[in-house]
């Protein structure tokens, strides 16, 4: 449900990658939006939204499956505060977990396909 951070280093710098794993998050990037959804039948489901416009939402369940809802279909799209993204890395590791954790993502270089 997370983003590829395969190529996390090339992106992005150490103190970002630091800040992700100890402080919460003031936004959510979009195509991340925890949400639970409740249809007209009175079903809830929550998961990541993702192409959410007026007329439709496309829901990414924690089972990977995603689904598609047209805005007739939902009584209620509940947007959560919150992001899934754990920030409390800081206290639930150790130092040097957390320094291992870091050092393991800035190393995440995409590898690059020559082409001939």
């Amino acid at each position: 449900m997370g983003p590829d951070l395969s190529n996390l280093a090339a992106q992005q710098n150490l103190q970002y990658i630091r800040d992700s794993l100890t402080k919460p998050r003031v936004r959510i990037p979009v195509g991340y939006q925890p949400v639970e959804v409740v249809t007209k039948d009175g079903h809830r489901l929550s998961g990541i939204a993702k192409n959410d416009n007026n007329f439709s939402l496309q829901l990414l369940d924690s089972h990977d499956r995603l689904q598609f809802f047209t805005s007739d279909e939902l009584r209620e799209v509940i947007y959560k505060k919150q992001s899934l993204m754990p920030s409390d890395y800081g206290k639930t590791l150790t130092s040097g977990e957390l320094q291992d954790l870091i050092a393991f993502l800035s190393q995440q270089i995409a590898n690059k396909v020559e082409r001939r």
